[in-house]
């Protein structure tokens, strides 16, 4: 999530594949040797974020399976999932501690999709779960129990994750004081601000920009 000025380009911002689990599933029995992707389609249910080095191939891997056409594709995507199934724990981060529920319902894509379209439309002002709940027509406790379970979060700890997403952006690509970038994201109080990104990053916002980008600050 890039919050992008008018005509600004991030080239490869975003960059999805997307394949039915059953294709895999049925893959597998049919090709013993991708038996080790199993556990991480397992895990992938609760979400997983790579990091480090391990981030910085997995990307590449990605865009590979882009650039292939024909059988090579499959091909590149297996080699992605061997990758990933085998990447060290270290650099594999879950995302929630609890699985995700397999909710297509109108009710929580509703959810989902109106709550979102309010958190992006500006990150510096005040979001509730009210006025959420208002725009998807829902009352609020119906409103947290369809987002959460299609999302597999509650909407306060999008709001959070967005929030300090656009953190380190801004902490990696501007010079903006982190006091500048506190409130650019939303929070009024400095030190909520970094007890919350510490929280979420396991870091402070100067130590982030300082391993990201050395000499910042």
């Amino acid at each position: 999530m890039s919050d992008l000025a008018p005509g600004e380009v991030v080239v490869n911002r975003d960059v999805v594949i997307q394949l039915h689990p059953d294709w895999l599933r049925d893959s597998i029995k049919v090709i013993p040797e991708l038996t080790e992707v199993t556990g991480l389609l397992e895990m992938s249910q609760r979400g997983i974020e790579f990091v480090g080095e391990a981030g910085r191939q997995a990307a590449e891997l990605i865009e590979d399976v882009g650039r292939c056409t024909g059988v090579a594709r499959i091909g590149a995507l297996y080699t992605l999932l061997a990758f990933l199934a085998r990447a060290p724990e270290s650099e594999m981060l879950r995302i929630n501690s609890t699985w995700i529920a397999d909710s297509t319902s109108k009710e929580s894509v509703a959810a989902v999709e109106a709550g979102l379209a309010y958190i992006l439309q500006d990150l510096r002002r005040p979001i509730t779960t009210q006025r959420a709940a208002e725009l998807a027509y829902m009352s609020q406790p119906s409103f947290s129990k369809h987002f959460k379970r299609a999302s597999g979060l509650t909407f306060t700890e999008v709001v959070r994750r967005l929030r300090i997403s656009q953190a380190c952006r801004l902490l990696v690509s501007t010079d903006l004081k982190v006091a500048r970038i506190c409130e650019e994201v939303g929070y009024t109080n400095l030190s909520n601000f970094n007890r919350q990104f510490l929280a979420e990053k396991g870091v402070t916002p100067r130590e982030y920009r300082q391993r990201q980008r050395p000499g910042g600050i």
